[in-house]
């Protein structure tokens, strides 16, 4: 209120009138700082956000950079592992068929053998 003694009820009522404009005034610029400050804060948040999203996103390439070139690598290891394995079973392949045909000469071998034997035995025939 204000420190002057009113004359009248008029007088009185504007000095209160005054007061309460200047008091609202006050709470006002109070409200307007706060919202100001307030602002403030949500700028420094949508900065620091805008910023951590950046970080995520140059982590998210990185990371799918990497997992390009794994995939690449795998894949060039894989094929050379393909490569390696289709040879080694055309060399066992190999070897399988050069045991049968040793097996077969080794059987046909046996039973000259056996030829000869019998035909010494019996007689029947020169070694």
């Amino acid at each position: 209120m204000s420190m002057r003694q009113p004359s009248n009820m008029n007088e009185r009522n504007t000095n209160e009138i005054a007061d309460l404009l200047l008091e609202n005034e006050k709470k006002v610029d109070m409200y307007k700082k706060s919202i100001n400050d307030s602002f403030i804060v949500l700028a420094n948040m949508k900065h620091k956000h805008t910023e951590e999203t950046a970080e995520l996103y140059r982590g998210n390439q990185l990371l799918r950079k990497t997992i390009e070139e794994n995939t690449e690598l795998f894949e060039q290891e894989k094929k050379e592992y393909d490569q390696e394995v289709a040879y080694r079973d055309s060399i066992l392949k190999s070897m399988r068929n050069i045991l049968e045909d040793n097996k077969r000469i080794l059987i046909n071998s046996e039973n000259l053998v056996k030829q000869h034997r019998d035909q010494l035995e019996f007689g029947t025939g020169e070694i």
